[in-house]
């Protein structure tokens, strides 16, 4: 198994052009000048209204959502949490106070409960109010809905720039010749199950004959695009691509151009939320953006046909690969390389009988191992 390589630095060409209108003097002489600027200062002086700040409740959500779980429900979330701390506080039915109940371990709902009592300052006094818990509830689901469809309309443009060059030329606002639509894109998302040069299997996946099932990795994934099938984790989760887009997730969309940890960089929804290190589901998350954003798709979410793509399928199977016990020292190598290329600093059933490159990693690492 070849080791992780770097990277390095990201680099991306931008470009921006401005224009100023023609000065039309004014016909009627100096004192209609002289009255313009007069009115023009005083509008300059007026203050404007300031912008209400968003709720940190949505705010969380959005993070939330970026970074432990894409679609969770809150309110499912606080029943969880809450219960779970009535067991661990409650009392024996003879009145004797029973032995303390230890919190449950690899519990995703716990971790996202303890999760937002952590970043909402007061929140476990506040769980006796039902009228808050609702409202915190909508307000995390809010922020969660805004970061998916923030993301998806930031991204649908800016994969194109993260990308050599194609042709025929990929538009930044129009899918309808995204995925298996066109050549380029369509290779990426095909994957090694499937026969991308035969016009045969093209025609079919464009009409939908052939659906790609959630849990075959395709090429976008890994490094320069290439999948070694000796070795299906040569390079898995290390494509340009992908860690371009975190970067215009995390740290900010000019960060593409600049070098990880640069100070101008860090200003973006990494350095506002404290992350410090990247995580699985943050993984999982930006290759679901991505995916999404290179197919002609235009729903997020479940699918709704036959053989549409099912994206939520897709994060869980990543999600579940990278949290696996096989996988432990391979997750951490990967997350090292992202946390350093992405942020500049260093630091559960995947075997669901679908098959797929997931469970063939599984059992190359347990031969491996063995």
């Amino acid at each position: 198994m070849a080791p992780i390589r770097s990277s390095g630095s990201l680099t991306l060409s931008t470009g921006t052009r401005s224009s100023s209108p023609p000065v039309t003097p004014y016909p009627g002489g100096e004192d209609r000048r002289r009255r313009s600027s007069s009115q023009s200062n005083g509008d300059e002086d007026e203050p404007q209204p300031k912008r209400k700040p968003a709720d940190p409740r949505i705010h969380l959500g959005k993070h939330l959502a970026r970074t432990q779980n894409v679609k969770f429900r809150s309110a499912l979330v606080f029943n969880h949490g809450i219960k779970i701390l009535a067991e661990i506080n409650d009392l024996g039915d003879d009145g004797d106070e029973e032995e303390a109940v230890e919190p449950p371990r690899n519990d995703p709902q716990w971790d996202l409960f303890k999760t937002i009592l952590e970043g909402l300052p007061g929140a476990k006094r506040k769980l006796t109010d039902e009228k808050w818990v609702a409202d915190t509830a909508r307000l995390l689901d809010k922020g969660a809905a805004n970061a998916r469809s923030d993301d998806v309309a930031s991204l649908k443009k800016a994969v194109v720039d993260f990308l050599p060059i194609c042709d025929p030329p990929v538009s930044r606002t129009s899918k309808t010749r995204r995925g298996f639509n066109h050549p380029y894109l369509g290779s990426l998302l095909c994957p090694t199950s499937l026969n991308w040069l035969d016009d045969m299997t093209q025609r079919e996946l464009r009409d939908e004959v052939v659906a790609v099932k959630h849990s075959d990795y395709p090429p976008f994934l890994y490094r320069d695009y290439i999948i070694d099938e000796d070795d299906l984790l040569e390079g898995l989760f290390e494509s340009t691509v992908l860690l371009k887009a975190a970067r215009h997730i995390f740290v900010s969309p000019s960060s593409v151009d600049e070098e990880a940890g640069s100070r101008s960089t860090r200003a973006g929804n990494a350095a506002l939320n404290g992350m410090t290190r990247i995580t699985p589901a943050t993984i999982a998350y930006v290759a679901t953006q991505v995916r999404f954003a290179l197919s002609s798709d235009t729903i997020f979410g479940r699918k709704l046909k036959l053989r549409q793509f099912d994206l939520y399928a897709f994060y869980d199977n990543i999600l579940n690969l990278l949290t696996r016990p096989e996988m432990a020292a391979r997750t951490g190598l990967i997350l090292d390389l992202w946390t350093e290329n992405v942020l500049g600093t260093y630091s559960d059933d995947v075997d669901d009988g679908a098959g797929g490159t997931a469970t063939a990693i599984l059992a190359q690492l347990r031969n491996t191992f063995s």
